[in-house]
């Protein structure tokens, strides 16, 4: 398994709230998994419970394994990129970015996220 160093910034853990505990679980479970498969440079959506929250992963490979900084997301539609849609007709395509606020570039590490935060 690589190692992995997760960092979280303020705007995420803001965003995050009560639900913190268990997106901790889910992202590293996720970022974990993809870290096995990547080379060099990945980018990952973890989907909340609330739609207005998305965290948008980016993990960098260094030589002692991986740095993952979570931030605040949202999808952005590419314009001029579209799909077909059997229900919709064509639908734009959207891919997600990072919402860009001072709070969402500043980083606490996972492992120092308070005891209370976790629950």
């Amino acid at each position: 398994m690589a190692q992995l160093s997760i960092f979280w910034s303020k705007a995420a853990i803001d965003a995050a709230g009560p639900a913190l505990g268990s997106l901790r679980i889910q992202v590293t479970s996720e970022v974990a998994e993809i870290a096995e498969r990547a080379v060099g440079w990945f980018m990952h959506a973890v989907h909340c419970d609330d739609p207005d929250v998305l965290l948008h992963c980016t993990g960098a490979e260094e030589e002692t394994g991986w740095e993952v900084l979570v931030r605040l997301g949202r999808y952005e539609s590419m314009p001029g990129v579209e799909i077909p849609s059997e229900t919709a007709g064509n639908v734009s395509v959207q891919l997600p970015q990072e919402v860009e606020t001072p709070d969402n570039d500043l980083f606490v590490a996972d492992s120092d996220i308070g005891v209370a935060d976790r629950n």
